[in-house]
């Protein structure tokens, strides 16, 4: 990242020292680049970030007026388009970045780093049908992007469609089988097929991925990971209402329930843990139980909406 910033300002001197405007249309594009790629420096400061989100976009009008004024504007659309797309990015408008490049795509003008922000743009713009088939497309072209996979899994989450969430993580797993962020999409998958077999859960599934996420658990980097706590609650829930013999039901529930408020003090994201035990209560017909823990949880996080709607 350095790196990049080195280069902007390199080229910023260059661009100021140019007068050709030949030499200056061809030196834009690298400058546009490294502007925005300099903003991804997690040690910049937010003045100095957005003002070289400010230098990017006046580089880019003046590439702009550079190419209509010599009639290149035509040749030059696709690139045009997605640096567009790059510094609209950057803003943090992700409308635009579909603005820019979806008429490109849609007409066949598709190359990987197209579809991979377009992809990104529908995911933040809560498109999610219109994300995966962006990213399907760029897969076809770059099929080991381990970040593109792993959106793909969540967004399948998102619309239920645990087979593809589960085949996703799994193909992705293959790449990088010790990834715990895949792994855990991948028992999340799982857990979704096995719970929702014909009948009842298959419980046997069910064991093998709590065993999973026992061993997941056991590795001391991911202690206070909370993810893995919440899916194994939800496995315990699911097991418990699987017993016959009232008096195990209760004591697994009670095991659960135990488990998501030790996950609650020894987690880095307490809140999703206590939203389960809310989840839990309501389940079991504990109306009162519920709202009592949700108003807790909105005293402990009173600026997040998440326990507010959960009322």
């Amino acid at each position: 990242k350095g790196t990049l910033a080195e280069g902007a300002a390199m080229t910023n001197a260059l661009l100021e020292k140019l007068e050709s405007q030949g030499h200056r249309l061809a030196m834009y594009p690298n400058a546009i680049r490294l502007y925005v790629g300099a903003t991804g420096d997690p040690n910049m400061s937010e003045d100095t970030r957005q003002q070289r989100v400010v230098d990017a976009n006046e580089y880019l009008t003046e590439y702009e007026k550079a190419l209509h004024a010599r009639q290149k504007a035509g040749e030059a659309k696709p690139e045009l388009a997605f640096l567009k797309a790059l510094v609209a990015r950057a803003k943090g408008d992700f409308y635009a970045v579909i603005e820019a490049l979806q008429p490109l795509v849609a007409a066949g003008t598709d190359p990987p780093e197209f579809l991979r922000l377009l992809a990104e743009a529908f995911t933040r713009t809560d498109q999610t049908r219109r994300a995966i088939e962006a990213m399907r497309r760029y897969l076809q072209d770059r099929p080991r992007d381990l970040a593109i996979l792993m959106q793909l899994t969540r967004d399948y989450l998102r619309l239920q469609d645990w087979t593809r969430a589960f085949e996703t993580a799994q193909l992705a797993c293959r790449f990088r089988p010790d990834d715990v962020d895949l792994n855990v999409l991948r028992i999340e998958a799982g857990l979704h097929i096995a719970a929702g077999q014909q009948g009842s859960p298959d419980t046997a599934r069910l064991r093998e991925l709590d065993a999973e996420l026992a061993g997941l658990r056991g590795d001391e980097k991911n202690t206070r990971r909370v993810d893995i706590r919440v899916l194994q609650a939800v496995i315990g829930m699911y097991l418990a209402q699987s017993e016959a013999d009232p008096a195990l039901k209760k004591q697994k529930l009670a095991d659960v329930e135990n488990g998501l408020r030790l996950a609650m003090e020894q987690c880095d994201e307490p809140l999703r843990a206590a939203l389960q035990l809310v989840r839990l209560y309501l389940q079991q017909g504990q109306t009162a139980e519920a709202m009592k823990e949700c108003r807790a949880a909105c005293n402990r996080h009173p600026d997040l909406a998440e326990p507010w709607l959960a009322l």
